[in-house]
Protein backbone atom coordinates (compact mmCIF):
# COMPACT_ATOMS: atom_id res chain seq x y z
CA UNK A 1 0.00 0.00 0.00
CA UNK A 2 1.70 3.37 -1.14
CA UNK A 3 2.71 5.39 2.50
CA UNK A 4 0.25 7.84 1.82
CA UNK A 5 -2.34 5.86 1.62
CA UNK A 6 -1.26 4.42 4.92
CA UNK A 7 -0.63 7.93 6.41
CA UNK A 8 -4.26 8.68 5.82
CA UNK A 9 -5.36 5.60 7.67
CA UNK A 10 -3.28 6.78 10.40
CA UNK A 11 -5.08 10.41 10.55
CA UNK A 12 -8.65 8.44 9.95
CA UNK A 13 -7.45 6.72 12.86
CA UNK A 14 -6.82 9.25 15.02
CA UNK A 15 -9.97 10.76 14.46
CA UNK A 16 -12.01 8.58 16.02
CA UNK A 17 -10.35 9.21 19.11
CA UNK A 18 -12.02 12.62 20.18
CA UNK A 19 -11.07 13.57 23.56
CA UNK A 20 -7.61 11.83 22.61
CA UNK A 21 -7.03 13.61 19.45
CA UNK A 22 -4.21 15.74 19.87
CA UNK A 23 -1.86 12.93 20.80
CA UNK A 24 -3.17 10.91 18.39
CA UNK A 25 -2.48 13.09 15.62
CA UNK A 26 1.09 13.54 16.77
CA UNK A 27 1.52 10.06 16.70
CA UNK A 28 0.06 9.62 13.43
CA UNK A 29 1.99 12.57 12.45
CA UNK A 30 5.26 11.36 13.92
CA UNK A 31 7.94 11.50 11.03
CA UNK A 32 5.82 12.05 8.21
CA UNK A 33 7.15 14.57 5.76
CA UNK A 34 5.13 17.85 5.84
CA UNK A 35 4.64 17.36 2.08
CA UNK A 36 2.92 14.19 2.16
CA UNK A 37 0.86 15.77 5.34
CA UNK A 38 -0.29 17.99 3.15
CA UNK A 39 -1.50 15.85 0.19
CA UNK A 40 -3.46 13.14 2.09
CA UNK A 41 -5.34 16.42 4.15
CA UNK A 42 -6.53 17.81 0.70
CA UNK A 43 -8.39 14.21 0.49
CA UNK A 44 -10.28 15.02 3.83
CA UNK A 45 -13.55 17.21 3.38
CA UNK A 46 -12.90 20.57 4.46
CA UNK A 47 -14.36 20.37 7.67
CA UNK A 48 -12.29 17.82 8.78
CA UNK A 49 -9.56 19.26 6.96
CA UNK A 50 -9.47 21.95 10.03
CA UNK A 51 -10.52 19.99 12.55
CA UNK A 52 -7.23 18.20 11.92
CA UNK A 53 -4.82 21.06 11.16
CA UNK A 54 -5.86 22.81 14.75
CA UNK A 55 -4.76 19.86 16.74
CA UNK A 56 -1.19 20.27 14.89
CA UNK A 57 1.69 21.70 17.02
CA UNK A 58 2.78 25.29 15.81
CA UNK A 59 5.99 24.06 14.19
CA UNK A 60 4.57 20.97 12.14
CA UNK A 61 1.59 23.68 11.33
CA UNK A 62 4.05 25.97 9.64
CA UNK A 63 5.58 23.24 7.60
CA UNK A 64 2.06 22.24 6.00
CA UNK A 65 0.33 24.82 5.87
CA UNK A 66 3.47 26.16 3.42
CA UNK A 67 2.89 23.17 1.42
CA UNK A 68 -0.96 22.86 0.77
CA UNK A 69 -2.35 25.01 -2.51
CA UNK A 70 -2.99 28.07 -2.09
CA UNK A 71 -7.00 27.53 -1.36
CA UNK A 72 -6.25 24.83 0.85
CA UNK A 73 -3.75 27.34 2.79
CA UNK A 74 -6.15 30.18 2.56
CA UNK A 75 -8.73 27.98 4.09
CA UNK A 76 -6.86 26.88 6.65
CA UNK A 77 -5.53 30.70 7.84
CA UNK A 78 -8.86 32.03 7.85
CA UNK A 79 -10.26 28.84 10.23
CA UNK A 80 -7.69 29.57 12.96
CA UNK A 81 -7.07 32.61 15.59
CA UNK A 82 -5.11 35.58 14.81
CA UNK A 83 -3.58 34.56 18.17
CA UNK A 84 -2.44 30.62 17.01
CA UNK A 85 -1.66 32.19 13.14
CA UNK A 86 0.87 34.55 15.44
CA UNK A 87 2.17 31.26 17.23
CA UNK A 88 2.43 29.63 13.92
CA UNK A 89 4.38 32.27 12.01
CA UNK A 90 6.80 32.65 14.40
CA UNK A 91 7.88 29.10 14.02
CA UNK A 92 8.46 29.49 9.69
CA UNK A 93 10.74 31.43 7.74
CA UNK A 94 10.25 35.18 6.82
CA UNK A 95 9.68 33.86 3.19
CA UNK A 96 7.27 31.36 3.97
CA UNK A 97 5.43 33.32 6.42
CA UNK A 98 4.61 36.39 4.00
CA UNK A 99 3.45 34.01 1.78
CA UNK A 100 0.89 32.96 4.29
CA UNK A 101 -0.32 36.54 5.53
CA UNK A 102 -0.60 37.19 1.70
CA UNK A 103 -3.74 35.50 1.97
CA UNK A 104 -5.34 38.09 4.86
CA UNK A 105 -6.38 41.90 5.06
CA UNK A 106 -3.96 44.86 5.62
CA UNK A 107 -5.49 45.40 8.84
CA UNK A 108 -5.72 41.25 9.82
CA UNK A 109 -1.37 41.40 8.70
CA UNK A 110 -0.91 44.12 11.47
CA UNK A 111 -2.45 42.45 14.32
CA UNK A 112 -0.92 39.05 13.35
CA UNK A 113 2.60 40.63 13.43
CA UNK A 114 2.28 42.19 16.60
CA UNK A 115 2.15 39.12 18.11
CA UNK A 116 5.28 38.29 16.35
CA UNK A 117 8.94 38.80 17.70
CA UNK A 118 9.88 41.95 16.78
CA UNK A 119 12.80 41.24 14.35
CA UNK A 120 11.00 38.46 12.85
CA UNK A 121 7.69 40.24 11.94
CA UNK A 122 10.04 43.25 10.12
CA UNK A 123 11.28 40.89 8.28
CA UNK A 124 8.11 39.45 6.86
CA UNK A 125 6.82 42.99 6.53
CA UNK A 126 10.00 43.79 4.11
CA UNK A 127 8.77 40.80 2.05
CA UNK A 128 5.12 41.65 2.12
CA UNK A 129 6.28 45.28 0.45
CA UNK A 130 7.45 43.94 -2.58
CA UNK A 131 4.87 42.75 -5.67
CA UNK A 132 4.52 39.03 -4.82
CA UNK A 133 5.81 37.96 -8.48
CA UNK A 134 8.84 39.95 -8.38
CA UNK A 135 12.48 38.89 -6.81
CA UNK A 136 11.55 40.58 -3.00
CA UNK A 137 8.09 38.79 -3.51
CA UNK A 138 9.94 35.13 -3.65
CA UNK A 139 13.30 35.87 -1.70
CA UNK A 140 14.37 34.98 1.74
CA UNK A 141 16.23 37.27 4.38
CA UNK A 142 17.28 34.19 6.01
CA UNK A 143 20.22 34.63 4.63
CA UNK A 144 24.68 34.16 5.70
CA UNK A 145 26.96 36.99 4.95
CA UNK A 146 29.90 38.85 6.53
CA UNK A 147 31.64 42.03 6.32
CA UNK A 148 34.42 42.44 3.79
CA UNK A 149 36.89 42.57 6.79
CA UNK A 150 36.18 39.11 8.16
CA UNK A 151 38.30 36.14 7.67
CA UNK A 152 37.21 32.60 6.23
CA UNK A 153 37.15 31.35 10.10
CA UNK A 154 34.43 34.30 10.89
CA UNK A 155 32.06 32.74 7.62
CA UNK A 156 32.71 29.63 8.86
CA UNK A 157 31.56 30.35 12.03
CA UNK A 158 28.05 32.15 10.19
CA UNK A 159 27.24 28.97 9.00
CA UNK A 160 27.84 26.91 11.81
CA UNK A 161 25.89 29.55 14.22
CA UNK A 162 23.10 29.33 11.25
CA UNK A 163 22.15 25.89 10.98
CA UNK A 164 18.89 26.48 9.75
CA UNK A 165 19.67 28.82 7.31
CA UNK A 166 17.69 28.52 3.97
CA UNK A 167 20.61 27.57 1.99
CA UNK A 168 24.66 26.76 3.56
CA UNK A 169 26.09 26.82 -0.03
CA UNK A 170 27.69 30.06 0.28
CA UNK A 171 28.29 32.97 2.15
CA UNK A 172 27.51 36.66 0.62
CA UNK A 173 30.39 39.33 1.42
CA UNK A 174 29.05 42.94 2.32
CA UNK A 175 30.94 46.37 3.14
CA UNK A 176 29.65 48.11 6.08
CA UNK A 177 26.67 49.55 4.43
CA UNK A 178 25.67 46.10 3.33
CA UNK A 179 26.88 46.67 -0.30
CA UNK A 180 27.39 43.32 -2.12
CA UNK A 181 30.60 42.97 -2.91
CA UNK A 182 31.39 39.18 -3.12
CA UNK A 183 30.16 35.67 -2.50
CA UNK A 184 32.09 32.72 -0.61
CA UNK A 185 31.25 28.94 -1.81
CA UNK A 186 31.54 26.56 0.64
CA UNK A 187 34.19 24.75 -1.00
CA UNK A 188 36.75 28.00 -1.24
CA UNK A 189 35.78 28.35 2.44
CA UNK A 190 37.25 24.34 3.15
CA UNK A 191 39.43 24.64 0.89
CA UNK A 192 41.49 28.24 2.31
CA UNK A 193 44.00 28.58 4.71
CA UNK A 194 42.51 28.90 8.19
CA UNK A 195 42.34 32.80 8.87
CA UNK A 196 42.79 33.76 5.52
CA UNK A 197 41.14 37.33 5.04
CA UNK A 198 37.49 37.14 2.85
CA UNK A 199 38.19 38.98 0.33
CA UNK A 200 41.17 37.54 -0.64
CA UNK A 201 39.05 34.22 -1.88
CA UNK A 202 35.70 35.25 -2.40
CA UNK A 203 34.49 35.71 -6.07
CA UNK A 204 33.98 39.46 -6.99
CA UNK A 205 32.14 38.78 -9.94
CA UNK A 206 28.95 37.90 -8.64
CA UNK A 207 25.72 37.48 -10.73
CA UNK A 208 22.37 39.11 -8.54
CA UNK A 209 18.86 39.92 -9.57
CA UNK A 210 16.98 43.54 -8.37
CA UNK A 211 14.62 43.37 -5.96
CA UNK A 212 12.15 44.85 -8.51
CA UNK A 213 12.42 42.20 -11.10
CA UNK A 214 10.28 39.69 -12.61
CA UNK A 215 10.27 36.29 -11.15
CA UNK A 216 10.62 34.65 -14.53
CA UNK A 217 13.73 36.49 -15.20
CA UNK A 218 14.61 35.63 -12.20
CA UNK A 219 14.34 31.76 -12.79
CA UNK A 220 15.90 32.15 -15.84
CA UNK A 221 18.97 33.45 -14.44
CA UNK A 222 19.64 30.62 -11.87
CA UNK A 223 18.78 28.30 -14.69
CA UNK A 224 21.13 29.57 -16.65
CA UNK A 225 23.86 29.65 -14.38
CA UNK A 226 22.61 26.75 -12.50
CA UNK A 227 22.81 28.43 -9.61
CA UNK A 228 21.77 27.11 -5.55
CA UNK A 229 21.65 30.64 -4.61
CA UNK A 230 20.84 34.05 -6.48
CA UNK A 231 21.31 36.87 -4.38
CA UNK A 232 19.15 39.68 -4.64
CA UNK A 233 20.11 43.45 -4.21
CA UNK A 234 18.10 46.58 -4.57
CA UNK A 235 19.22 49.45 -6.76
CA UNK A 236 21.79 50.67 -4.07
CA UNK A 237 23.39 47.46 -4.41
CA UNK A 238 22.69 46.62 -0.96
CA UNK A 239 21.82 43.11 -0.16
CA UNK A 240 18.32 42.53 0.45
CA UNK A 241 17.76 38.43 0.65
CA UNK A 242 18.56 35.54 -1.26
CA UNK A 243 16.39 33.49 -3.88
CA UNK A 244 17.01 29.31 -3.36
CA UNK A 245 16.22 27.12 -5.90
CA UNK A 246 13.36 25.75 -4.48
CA UNK A 247 11.54 29.02 -4.58
CA UNK A 248 12.66 28.53 -8.24
CA UNK A 249 11.30 25.25 -9.00
CA UNK A 250 7.85 26.88 -7.54
CA UNK A 251 8.26 29.57 -10.15
CA UNK A 252 8.27 27.27 -12.75
CA UNK A 253 5.92 25.26 -11.95
CA UNK A 254 3.29 28.13 -11.03
CA UNK A 255 4.04 29.87 -14.43
CA UNK A 256 4.46 26.92 -16.83
CA UNK A 257 0.79 26.05 -15.02
CA UNK A 258 -0.44 29.45 -15.93
CA UNK A 259 0.61 29.53 -19.09
CA UNK A 260 -1.09 26.76 -20.21
CA UNK A 261 -4.43 27.53 -18.04
CA UNK A 262 -4.71 30.25 -19.79
CA UNK A 263 -4.22 28.85 -23.59
CA UNK A 264 -6.74 25.90 -22.21
CA UNK A 265 -8.76 28.93 -22.20
CA UNK A 266 -9.00 30.33 -18.65
CA UNK A 267 -7.09 33.04 -16.32
CA UNK A 268 -7.45 30.93 -13.12
CA UNK A 269 -4.63 30.08 -10.42
CA UNK A 270 -6.26 26.87 -9.43
CA UNK A 271 -8.95 26.08 -12.02
CA UNK A 272 -9.23 22.75 -10.44
CA UNK A 273 -10.53 24.26 -6.73
CA UNK A 274 -12.35 26.75 -8.36
CA UNK A 275 -16.59 26.81 -7.79
CA UNK A 276 -18.48 26.02 -10.51
CA UNK A 277 -19.85 30.06 -11.67
CA UNK A 278 -16.06 30.97 -11.31
CA UNK A 279 -14.86 28.80 -13.76
CA UNK A 280 -17.88 29.66 -16.04
CA UNK A 281 -17.25 33.00 -15.22
CA UNK A 282 -13.11 32.56 -16.21
CA UNK A 283 -13.70 30.62 -19.59
CA UNK A 284 -16.97 32.54 -20.75
CA UNK A 285 -15.00 35.72 -22.34
CA UNK A 286 -12.42 32.76 -24.60
CA UNK A 287 -15.66 30.83 -25.38
CA UNK A 288 -17.21 34.24 -26.20
CA UNK A 289 -14.68 34.84 -29.01
CA UNK A 290 -14.79 31.29 -30.44
CA UNK A 291 -18.77 32.08 -30.82
CA UNK A 292 -18.30 35.26 -32.11
CA UNK A 293 -15.97 33.58 -34.57
CA UNK A 294 -18.49 30.73 -35.10
CA UNK A 295 -21.10 33.32 -36.18
CA UNK A 296 -18.78 35.05 -38.76
CA UNK A 297 -17.89 31.69 -39.90
CA UNK A 298 -21.66 31.04 -41.06
CA UNK A 299 -22.10 34.14 -42.15
CA UNK A 300 -19.26 33.47 -44.73
CA UNK A 301 -20.84 29.82 -45.22
CA UNK A 302 -23.98 32.17 -46.28
CA UNK A 303 -22.75 34.62 -48.07
CA UNK A 304 -20.92 31.77 -50.41
CA UNK A 305 -24.12 29.87 -50.37
CA UNK A 306 -24.84 29.65 -54.23
CA UNK A 307 -21.20 28.00 -54.58
CA UNK A 308 -21.76 25.58 -52.16
CA UNK A 309 -25.08 24.79 -53.26
CA UNK A 310 -23.79 24.34 -56.95
CA UNK A 311 -21.10 22.58 -55.88
CA UNK A 312 -22.23 20.34 -52.63
CA UNK A 313 -19.15 18.21 -52.07
CA UNK A 314 -16.95 21.71 -51.39
CA UNK A 315 -18.41 21.42 -48.37
CA UNK A 316 -17.37 17.73 -47.28
CA UNK A 317 -13.75 19.54 -47.32
CA UNK A 318 -14.94 22.83 -45.22
CA UNK A 319 -13.56 20.90 -41.46
CA UNK A 320 -10.51 19.38 -43.07
CA UNK A 321 -9.79 22.91 -44.01
CA UNK A 322 -10.69 24.61 -40.73
CA UNK A 323 -8.61 21.63 -38.82
CA UNK A 324 -5.34 21.55 -40.24
CA UNK A 325 -5.35 25.07 -40.56
CA UNK A 326 -6.15 25.80 -36.14
CA UNK A 327 -3.63 22.83 -35.30
CA UNK A 328 -1.35 24.74 -37.24
CA UNK A 329 -1.74 27.92 -35.95
CA UNK A 330 -2.19 26.96 -32.48
CA UNK A 331 1.25 24.71 -32.82
CA UNK A 332 2.79 28.26 -34.12
CA UNK A 333 1.54 30.01 -31.31
CA UNK A 334 2.33 27.36 -28.61
CA UNK A 335 5.87 27.83 -29.71
CA UNK A 336 6.26 31.45 -29.78
CA UNK A 337 4.46 31.56 -26.51
CA UNK A 338 6.90 29.34 -24.59
CA UNK A 339 9.68 30.75 -26.48
CA UNK A 340 9.28 33.52 -25.26
CA UNK A 341 8.43 32.74 -22.07
CA UNK A 342 11.93 31.44 -21.48
CA UNK A 343 13.71 34.14 -23.18
CA UNK A 344 14.54 31.93 -25.96
CA UNK A 345 12.27 33.95 -28.37
CA UNK A 346 12.70 38.35 -28.96
CA UNK A 347 10.10 40.24 -30.38
CA UNK A 348 13.41 42.28 -31.94
CA UNK A 349 13.69 39.08 -33.89
CA UNK A 350 10.36 38.99 -35.01
CA UNK A 351 11.43 38.71 -39.01
CA UNK A 352 13.25 35.79 -38.48
CA UNK A 353 10.48 33.75 -35.93
CA UNK A 354 8.24 34.24 -38.69
CA UNK A 355 10.14 33.23 -41.67
CA UNK A 356 11.14 30.14 -39.78
CA UNK A 357 7.27 29.67 -38.56
CA UNK A 358 6.34 30.52 -42.39
CA UNK A 359 8.71 28.23 -43.72
CA UNK A 360 7.37 25.33 -41.88
CA UNK A 361 4.15 25.89 -42.77
CA UNK A 362 3.91 26.26 -46.68
CA UNK A 363 5.64 22.92 -46.65
CA UNK A 364 2.98 21.60 -44.09
CA UNK A 365 0.48 23.25 -46.21
CA UNK A 366 1.99 21.69 -49.64
CA UNK A 367 2.20 18.13 -48.28
CA UNK A 368 -1.41 17.72 -46.70
CA UNK A 369 -2.53 19.48 -49.16
CA UNK A 370 -1.27 17.53 -51.76
CA UNK A 371 -2.24 14.59 -50.12
CA UNK A 372 -6.03 16.13 -49.86
CA UNK A 373 -6.38 17.22 -53.34
CA UNK A 374 -5.54 14.22 -54.56
CA UNK A 375 -7.99 12.31 -52.59
CA UNK A 376 -10.66 15.45 -53.52
CA UNK A 377 -9.65 14.66 -57.43
CA UNK A 378 -10.21 10.81 -57.08
CA UNK A 379 -13.43 11.10 -55.12
CA UNK A 380 -15.37 13.57 -57.45
CA UNK A 381 -13.36 12.68 -60.31
CA UNK A 382 -12.51 16.57 -61.28
CA UNK A 383 -8.99 17.33 -60.94
CA UNK A 384 -9.34 21.23 -60.72
CA UNK A 385 -11.54 20.28 -57.45
CA UNK A 386 -8.62 18.41 -56.64
CA UNK A 387 -6.09 21.94 -56.97
CA UNK A 388 -8.50 23.72 -55.49
CA UNK A 389 -8.04 22.61 -52.20
CA UNK A 390 -4.89 21.79 -52.66
CA UNK A 391 -4.20 25.73 -53.20
CA UNK A 392 -6.65 26.87 -50.33
CA UNK A 393 -5.05 24.00 -47.69
CA UNK A 394 -1.22 25.53 -48.87
CA UNK A 395 -2.54 29.28 -48.21
CA UNK A 396 -4.63 28.75 -45.04
CA UNK A 397 -2.13 26.57 -43.49
CA UNK A 398 0.16 29.35 -44.08
CA UNK A 399 -2.19 32.12 -43.05
CA UNK A 400 -2.06 29.89 -40.09
CA UNK A 401 1.35 29.81 -39.13
CA UNK A 402 1.47 33.86 -39.65
CA UNK A 403 -1.14 34.32 -37.24
CA UNK A 404 0.13 31.92 -34.96
CA UNK A 405 3.11 33.52 -35.08
CA UNK A 406 2.69 37.66 -35.13
CA UNK A 407 -0.20 37.59 -32.97
CA UNK A 408 1.48 36.63 -29.60
CA UNK A 409 4.53 38.47 -30.98
CA UNK A 410 2.61 41.41 -31.06
CA UNK A 411 0.45 40.92 -27.68
CA UNK A 412 3.68 40.58 -25.97
CA UNK A 413 5.12 43.91 -27.54
CA UNK A 414 2.26 45.68 -26.35
CA UNK A 415 2.58 44.20 -22.87
CA UNK A 416 -0.84 41.59 -23.02
CA UNK A 417 0.18 38.05 -21.86
CA UNK A 418 1.30 36.66 -25.19
CA UNK A 419 -0.31 33.48 -23.41
CA UNK A 420 -4.11 34.37 -23.82
CA UNK A 421 -3.54 34.56 -27.76
CA UNK A 422 -3.85 31.03 -28.11
CA UNK A 423 -6.98 28.50 -28.07
CA UNK A 424 -9.91 30.02 -29.62
CA UNK A 425 -8.54 33.76 -30.46
CA UNK A 426 -5.91 31.53 -33.05
CA UNK A 427 -8.14 29.05 -34.15
CA UNK A 428 -11.23 31.50 -34.87
CA UNK A 429 -9.12 33.35 -37.17
CA UNK A 430 -7.96 30.66 -38.95
CA UNK A 431 -11.26 29.48 -39.41
CA UNK A 432 -12.30 32.55 -40.52
CA UNK A 433 -9.25 33.55 -43.28
CA UNK A 434 -9.03 29.66 -44.31
CA UNK A 435 -13.00 29.08 -45.18
CA UNK A 436 -13.03 32.97 -46.92
CA UNK A 437 -9.83 31.53 -48.88
CA UNK A 438 -11.26 28.39 -49.69
CA UNK A 439 -14.34 29.67 -50.98
CA UNK A 440 -13.39 32.33 -51.93
CA UNK A 441 -11.11 30.27 -54.98
CA UNK A 442 -13.48 28.04 -55.43
CA UNK A 443 -16.06 30.94 -56.43
CA UNK A 444 -13.65 32.57 -58.91
CA UNK A 445 -13.07 29.16 -60.52
CA UNK A 446 -16.91 27.74 -60.28
CA UNK A 447 -17.32 27.33 -63.98
CA UNK A 448 -14.64 24.42 -64.00
CA UNK A 449 -16.04 22.62 -61.18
Amino acid sequence: MPHRDVLQKKIEEALKQAERLPQEMSAALKDAHPSDVADVLSRFPSEERIGIFATLPEELAGEIVSEVDEPTRRELVESISEEKLADIIDEMPPDESADVLEHLTDEEQEEVLEEVEPEHAGEIKELLSYPEDSAGGIMTTDLLSVVDSATTDDALREIRSHPDAESVACVFVTNQDNVLEGVLTFRMLVTAEPGTPARDVMNKDVIFVYVDEDQEDVARTVSKYDFVALPVVDREHRLRGVVTVDDVLDVLEEEASEDIYKMAGTSARHPTRESVLSRVGYRLPFLATTLVGGLASASILLAFKHTTQTVIILVSFIPVMAGMAGNVGVQSATIVVRGLALGEIETSHALRVLLNELGVGVLLGIICGLVTGVVAAIIDANVMLGAVVTTSMIAGISVAATAGTLVPLGLHKIGIDPAMAAGPFITTLNDITGLTIYLGLATMLLQFL
